[in-house]
């Protein structure tokens, strides 16, 4: 198995722990907080190494979800950030351009700039309409609303 399937295969793994982590919310222990972040880090360190910018990009969303989750707005607006630059640089549309404004609005809300989430929030819930995907635009409603 070559480095970058190796990569791939831990990078999946590590996303698959934070979703067990974290389900339809923050978890309830500070262990298994620190691990949920833990995890998204390590999944974004391995699709740095195995995938291309989509990968990044949606690595970088899911560690400022996480964080949001956990209430560290700082850090959540720094990877929420992150995730909208590589938005714009690679040309990301439908579902990623959508959660890239998601992750911002969800950012500001937890900093606590409401000024930021509000405007975030309706360029997502804009985008979010335009996702093709119908089983893609009700996930992403789903989350945007959860």
């Amino acid at each position: 198995m070559s480095d970058t399937d190796l990569h791939r295969e831990w990078g999946k793994r590590a996303n698959q722990r934070v979703w067990s982590l974290i389900g339809d919310g923050a978890p309830d222990d500070e262990g298994a907080r620190r691990e949920a972040v833990d995890a998204a880090h390590a999944s974004l360190w391995h699709w740095q190494h195995a995938g291309g910018p989509l990968e990044r990009q949606r690595g970088e969303w899911l560690v400022s979800h996480v964080y949001a989750l956990v209430g560290d707005g700082a850090s959540a607006l720094r990877h929420a950030q992150r995730c909208w630059d590589i938005t714009e640089a690679e040309g990301l549309t439908d579902f990623d351009y959508a959660y890239g404004c998601e992750g911002l609005a969800r950012a500001y809300a937890i900093a606590g700039d409401a000024a930021g989430a509000s405007e975030w929030r309706a360029r997502a819930t804009e985008a979010g309409a335009r996702i093709a995907d119908t089983e893609d635009r009700a996930i992403f409603e789903s989350d945007l609303n959860g």
